[in-house]
């Protein structure tokens, strides 16, 4: 290095004075995770070697401290009287345009999500309303206590279900919620009945009373 500004000083971390001399590749490449860390492979070192210009608009610098950022660069040589006498660097450090980016990406995932969601929740929907019927035809059939409490149970599984799309479709579309009391204890007995087929006879629910919920969520409400 044998000329440095003050912009570049400051992006490296360091004085003027503590870079002039010092061989740059050395400086600037080996520490930094991903970047160019052989001479050989150093595409700034290049320049001179091969009176070429080289830029990157995705390398890897290091700061005095070690400290890795991104930046773009251009290196064009100096050349007087047919002879390489070295190279000019221009760099900018990407760091803020990288964490733009990154929000974008960010920003683009989550828009898929939620078509995505939207989708499913269609999908589901679609599936509970050819259950629905047929669950209605099962209660009005003589099928015993049994039978009926099955079909109760499907009917109130159906309604769930439902609650379930309506809530990715609300992910989807995004309002505030809007609070009403809810009978957890309920709620709790319905869950009952669905896990003591898996869970055993023993399992039991005592619900907490009272509590608030989301409007139009239901027996699945945000307690």
């Amino acid at each position: 290095c044998t000329l440095v500004n003050r912009s570049a000083a400051k992006l490296l971390a360091a004085s003027p004075d503590v870079l002039i001399g010092k061989d740059m590749h050395t400086l600037i490449h080996p520490r930094s995770p991903g970047a160019s860390a052989e001479q050989e492979e150093c595409s700034m070192l290049d320049v001179v070697r091969k009176a070429e210009s080289r830029s990157s608009r995705d390398d890897i610098f290091c700061r005095a401290d070690g400290t890795p950022f991104p930046v773009e660069y251009t290196a064009s040589p100096i050349i007087d009287r047919d002879q390489v006498r070295g190279a000019v660097v221009t760099f900018n450090d990407i760091s803020a345009r990288r964490k733009l980016e990154s929000r974008l990406e960010q920003a683009n995932r989550l828009s898929s999500l939620g078509r995505l969601a939207a989708t499913v929740a269609h999908e589901f929907n679609n599936v509970l309303m050819g259950i629905s019927p047929f669950a209605e035809v099962l209660r009005r059939e003589s099928l015993g206590e049994r039978g009926q409490t099955a079909a109760d149970q499907i009917s109130r599984s159906v309604k769930r279900g439902k609650r379930i799309s309506e809530e990715l479709l609300r992910f989807t579309q995004p309002s505030r919620p809007v609070l009403h009391d809810f009978d957890a204890s309920a709620w709790l007995h319905t869950m009952g009945l669905e896990a003591r087929p898996q869970m055993g006879p023993e399992l039991t629910f005592d619900g907490p009373g009272p509590a608030e919920t989301d409007e139009g969520v239901g027996d699945i409400g945000k307690l």
